[in-house]
C-alpha cells in the first residue's frame, strides 16, 4: 500500500516540484552498542528530474568532473523513470536538492525511543551515518517514509494511515 500511495503522489506533481518528505529509519550502530538508535528526517527535495538534463551536471560533464556519456544507476534499476528505482525486491525514490536556499534538512534521532540530539549518539554511530551527504541527488527508500507533501498548500499524506489532511506546513517528526 505504501508504494501506491508514494507512486500515485509523484506521478500527480508537476516535474521537478519541491514536496517535503518524512522518513524515519534505523541507524548504522557501533558493534558496542546495545541500544537502538533511529534518525527522523525532513526534507525538500525535487521529483521527476532527469538526472542528464540538470544544468549542474552537463557542466560537470563539460568540465569533466563526470564521463562524458551516463553509465547509469550505480545500483537497482528504473521501477518507473525518473521516479522510483527497484532494488533487491525493496523500492526507493529518486530525488533532487531542492530549490530552496534558506530550508535545510532536519534530522532527529532517538536512543530506544526517546529523541535525544545528534551529540547524544554521535559516538555510537558508525562513520557512514555522521557528515552532510553531498551530491545532485538522493534516495529515499519507500519503506522508510512517513509523509510525502507536494502542493501548494501541502495535502499531507500519512502513508501509514492512508489518511489525507491539509495544512499549511509539516508538522514535527514523531518516534
Amino acid at each position: 500500500m505504501q508504494l501506491e500511495i508514494v507512486k500515485a503522489t509523484v506521478l500527480e506533481a508537476t516535474k521537478g516540484a519541491n514536496i517535503i518528505l518524512q522518513w524515519h529509519r534505523a541507524c548504522k550502530v557501533r558493534k558496542t552498542c546495545s541500544d537502538t538508535i533511529s534518525k527522523a528526517v525532513r526534507a525538500i527535495g525535487r521529483v521527476g528530474i532527469n538526472y542528464d538534463n540538470m544544468a549542474a551536471v552537463k557542466e560537470k560533464r563539460e568540465n569533466g568532473e563526470l564521463p562524458a556519456e551516463s553509465a547509469g544507476l550505480p545500483w537497482g534499476v528504473w521501477a518507473i523513470f525518473p521516479y522510483l528505482i527497484e532494488h533487491k525486491g525493496k523500492y526507493y525514490l529518486r530525488l533532487y536538492k531542492g530549490t530552496s536556499t534558506t530550508t535545510k534538512p532536519f534530522a532527529q534521532y532517538y536512543r530506544n525511543g526517546i529523541a535525544v540530539s545528534f551529540d547524544d549518539v554521535k559516538d555510537d554511530l558508525l562513520a557512514s551515518e555522521k557528515g552532510e551527504k553531498i551530491g545532485d541527488c538522493f534516495t529515499c527508500k519507500i519503506e522508510d517514509m512517513t509523509a510525502i507533501n507536494w502542493e501548494p498548500v501541502y495535502p499531507s499524506v500519512n502513508i501509514e494511515s492512508s489518511k489525507e489532511s491539509k495544512t499549511s506546513e509539516v508538522m514535527p517528526i514523531e518516534a
